[in-house]
């Protein structure tokens, strides 16, 4: 027919749009002509960060550091690659932020992430030893922690943390064992006693064992308590778990050994110290529980 011209034709249209293959338009009248062509970036990816912050944060890890003279609440998260301070932290110390670390993706807040906006040099002394930190600033919101301190700072020589009586401590002394020897001693309520191995011990690396112990001091009969104890450094990462232990006979401790290599403890090593604990406790699935006073919920 050559009555008419294509684009007046009443008969269905068979040819489709060569831009997106739709049939209900040509490519003159393609909306997508009017777009720009997609490019594929060329721009190296930001470096990703791996922080660990627990959502549910305890009292054990939680620091009072000094940053120029100025309290910060801090924790201490041993999980986290990298240390960072708030956005709101930095301005209120006036800590000036370095082009270092712009973008760098932060993974881990809630699931989620953050953009660190550039990092922060300054010294913080937590638990009198002073820490070379370099922190990521990013803004965020992590509750009452004002800097986390991680792996970038608690990695650095000669520092150690141990986890005593609830409580993180850290410490820059060499002799790891001198120091918690001292530490023990100035334990010197009359209800603690020591827990000493009668037998030689090894663990080899990330296993878990028992220690034969026998606890000191002369008391007679009954269960004594040992609370947990972590002890985290370069060469040695243990838990000696929190158990109920006989306080005149020979009984057995967990020992967890996170670290890479072997724990081999002889006879007589000072383990743990053991107190004595309210006849209102009770153990229940590894737990220590107290009866509610009568009349209670």
């Amino acid at each position: 027919m050559t009555t008419h011209f294509s684009r007046d034709c009443p008969m269905e249209r068979r040819e489709r749009c060569r831009r997106c293959g739709a049939a209900d338009h040509v490519w003159a009248d393609c909306v997508k002509r009017r777009e720009p062509p997609q490019v594929a970036s060329k721009a190296v990816p930001k470096a990703i960060s791996k922080v660990s912050l627990l959502l549910k944060t305890t009292d054990t890890f939680f620091k009072v550091a000094f940053v120029k003279g100025c309290p910060v609440n801090a924790y201490i998260d041993s999980g986290s690659e990298q240390s960072i301070v708030t956005l709101a932290t930095a301005r209120r110390l006036a800590l000036s932020k370095k082009g270092l670390g712009i973008g760098v993706v932060l993974k881990g807040f809630g699931g989620g992430q953050a953009v660190a906006l550039g990092e922060a040099w300054f010294t913080a002394k937590v638990d009198d030893i002073e820490l070379d930190i370099r922190a990521l600033v990013t803004d965020v919101d992590m509750g009452a922690v004002e800097l986390l301190l991680g792996q970038s700072a608690l990695s650095a020589p000669g520092i150690t943390m141990v986890v005593r009586q609830g409580k993180a401590l850290l410490t820059d002394e060499g002799d790891i064992e001198a120091f918690l020897g001292r530490l023990t001693l100035a334990e010197s309520e009359p209800e603690r006693y020591e827990v000493r191995l009668v037998a030689d011990l090894i663990c080899p690396p990330r296993s878990h064992t028992v220690a034969i112990v026998k606890v000191m001091g002369g008391m007679a009969g009954g269960k004594v308590r040992v609370n947990e104890r972590r002890v985290c450094t370069k060469a040695h990462n243990y838990v000696i778990d929190r158990c109920f232990i006989e306080a005149d006979k020979f009984d057995m401790v967990p020992v967890m050994n996170y670290g890479e290599t072997f724990i081999n403890w002889k006879n007589g090593h000072l383990l743990a110290r053991a107190e004595t604990y309210l006849e209102d406790e009770h153990i229940q699935n590894g737990r220590v529980l107290r009866e509610k006073p009568q009349g209670g919920r």
